[in-house]
């Protein structure tokens, strides 16, 4: 079997997880977690939905685990770009991963190929996890 490979999304409004062989998705989750729930009136990420969503991130974390994943690559995105505790949201993501969410900016170049692939990804659309890894490595 070949290598694995996982991609966690924390969303505004869900938390995505993609795992696949570099040919095929073997696993692709999303839970509706709300992360950025009152950030815009707040300018903070509520506690309740970093709860949401850190219990999302640990049943990620037991699929990643059960399908022997070498290799793991985490974003946010707008909810934690506007949130001024998102460092504390990256600390506990972090302990749950493995690995710290990278904050996706769209404006910042190499970042934008990854974000591209991961909305791709996430709308089904044919991408391989071929150009997921050359992304990976070029970085």
């Amino acid at each position: 079997m070949a290598d694995l490979f996982a991609a966690v999304d924390c969303g505004t409004n869900s938390t995505r997880l993609l795992i696949g062989d570099g040919g095929q998705a073997v696993e692709r989750l999303m839970r509706i977690t709300r992360l950025g729930q009152g950030v815009d009136s707040s300018g903070r990420l509520a506690p309740e939905a970093v709860a949401r969503v850190v219990s999302v991130l640990e049943e990620f974390r037991r699929a990643i685990d059960d399908h022997g994943v070498v290799g793991v690559r985490a974003t946010a995105t707008s909810a934690a770009r506007d949130a001024s505790n998102r460092d504390e949201f990256f600390d506990v993501a972090e302990a749950v991963l493995g690995v710290r969410p990278e904050l996706l900016t769209w404006f910042s170049g190499p970042l934008i190929p990854l974000g591209l692939a991961i909305i791709m990804l996430s709308m089904g659309m044919t991408i391989g996890f071929d150009d997921f890894r050359r992304i990976s490595r070029e970085r």
